[in-house]
């Protein structure tokens, strides 16, 4: 998938509060999208809570930061989502240092 088109999904899902489901390196994820930028390496890239699917983490759900490049397909679900509380910091935006959309 182009990395503009699943831009264009995920900040779609991001400002609706939309949950997604992502192909991410061959495996299926279930995500609520918080944040959508570049990172200070300039990766478009996705944060987001993910509730279900294959990681390299032990833990199913948790924060996760998606490379766009690395994302095989994107699907907005039905379910739509409540935001995580805030970080101490109080932004959603930790490491995108040029954000294009965030809850």
């Amino acid at each position: 998938m182009a990395e503009s088109n699943a831009a264009a999904l995920l900040a779609d899902a991001v400002h609706r509060r939309r949950a997604v489901q992502l192909l991410y390196d061959g495996a299926w994820r279930v995500v609520h999208p918080h944040a959508l930028g570049r990172t200070g390496r300039g990766k478009l890239s996705l944060l987001a809570w993910q509730t279900a699917g294959l990681g390299r983490s032990a833990e199913p759900e948790g924060w996760r930061m998606f490379d766009l490049a690395r994302v095989g397909a994107v699907e907005l679900l039905q379910a739509q989502f409540s935001p995580r509380p805030q970080p101490a910091n109080g932004r959603w935006t930790a490491g995108i240092a040029e954000p294009l959309a965030a809850v």
